[in-house]
C-alpha cells in the first residue's frame, strides 16, 4: 500500500490502481516461486498409487 501511495504522489492517476497493481504483481511473484518449489520437490497425494503405505505399529 505504501508503494502505491508513493507511486501516486507525482501522478494524476488515483492511488487505487497503483495499490492493486502492486498487490497483483506480488501475488504473481509468490505463485511463480511456489510453482518452482513444487517442480523441484514433487509431492504425492495421500492414498495415491505411488505413495508409500504407512501403518500404525
Amino acid at each position: 500500500m505504501e508503494g502505491g501511495i508513493l507511486l501516486a504522489l507525482g501522478s494524476i492517476i488515483p492511488i487505487s490502481p497503483y495499490v492493486t497493481t502492486l498487490a497483483f504483481v506480488i501475488y504473481l511473484g509468490c505463485r511463480l516461486v511456489e510453482a518452482r518449489c513444487t517442480q523441484r520437490a514433487p509431492r504425492t497425494a495421500l492414498g495415491s498409487p505411488g505413495a508409500p503405505v504407512r501403518t500404525h505399529t
